[in-house]
């Protein structure tokens, strides 16, 4: 099926650029997949959440109890041998599971870091979660720890090699918050909208095996207020419309929010009972509040201590080209 929508799309792509990306487990991939992926230049990320212990815990196969992490890292090599230029491109895409220890998932992607170096890390989100997720004691604690240490390398009291290359993400979205966006604001625009939602399928629609429409993969697949159409009807404008605009459900509470602008809210917090909820968006507003606090003394300190973001940004774009 995917070599078929890659090769529709360039019999009908006219001499336009044109770009796919595949997430995926690895685990499927053999040397004719490989080589198809090289020969159509397609944006390769492989789920890998750690070492052994850990990616086997949360990644099994339904009907083995093979380890998938062995697999992912055999086909990774075969990668290696078969492109080694190709492999310099893939992303690797970590999902922290607060259960697990930290310190471990870190050490794994140092050790690795010339197989595996591009990373995205994200951690495991209970929006739809029925219980609640269970921290290990020290999670939170090497979590802040490693940010720390980032931070000290900023201002030029560590050096960068002995800091995490996986939580980086930290500081970039702090520097494209907090210093990339700034601007001078004297006041609330006249019309306005809080932070968080994307426009609804517009970056990543996503269909089911039955030919529904989502906003995105984080969404359930069970929630009919997340259905936003199908392959015969197309999209339905107006149920876009409306989770676009679901910070209507709580519009007085918005309204006079200090992190308006820094809420990160989609749709997919306010999903209770096949409706949008202003209960369920509201319960979500103490954590937001205290993680926008928690990045503007961050990005205070760093300023304090005289980090010049403008050269950051100049290095990391010389770096990439």
């Amino acid at each position: 099926l995917i070599k078929k929508c890659i090769g529709y799309i360039e019999s009908i792509s006219h001499g336009r650029k044109t770009g796919f990306t595949i997430t995926t487990n690895a685990t499927l991939l053999n040397e004719e997949i490989i080589r198809f992926i090289v020969k159509h230049d397609i944006s390769l990320t492989i789920s890998l959440d750690g070492p052994k212990h850990i990616h086997d815990k949360n990644r099994k196969y339904s009907n083995s109890k093979e380890s998938t992490y062995d697999k992912i890292i055999d086909n990774v090599n075969k990668i290696k041998k078969m492109y080694p230029e190709y492999l310099e491109k893939v992303l690797f895409n970590v999902v922290l599971d607060p259960e697990n220890d930290i310190s471990c998932v870190n050490d794994f992607f140092m050790n690795y870091e010339a197989l595996l170096k591009n990373i995205n890390v994200s951690s495991i989100t209970d929006t739809y979660l029925k219980k609640d997720l269970k921290y290990n004691e020290n999670f939170k604690m090497n979590f802040d720890y490693e940010i720390f240490k980032q931070l000290l390398s900023k201002v030029g009291k560590l050096k960068a090699d002995n800091t995490s290359k996986m939580l980086y993400k930290h500081y970039q979205i702090i520097a494209r918050v907090f210093h990339e966006n700034r601007q001078m604001c004297y006041e609330l625009p006249k019309y306005g909208h809080p932070g968080g939602p994307c426009i609804p399928g517009a970056l990543r629609l996503f269909m089911d095996v039955d030919g529904n429409f989502y906003t995105c993969e984080r969404v359930s697949e069970s929630s009919e207020v997340m259905k936003i159409g199908d392959v015969n009807i197309g999209i339905d404008v107006d149920k876009c419309k409306k989770i676009l605009n679901v910070a209507t459900t709580t519009e007085f509470q918005c309204k006079n929010c200090w992190a308006f602008r820094f809420c990160h809210l989609c749709a997919a917090y306010s999903d209770k009972n096949n409706e949008l909820s202003a209960e369920a968006r509201l319960s979500q507003c103490n954590n937001v509040k205290y993680e926008v606090e928690k990045q503007l003394i961050e990005y205070c300190t760093l300023y304090e201590f005289n980090h010049d973001f403008d050269e950051e940004s100049n290095t990391r774009i010389l770096s990439y080209n």
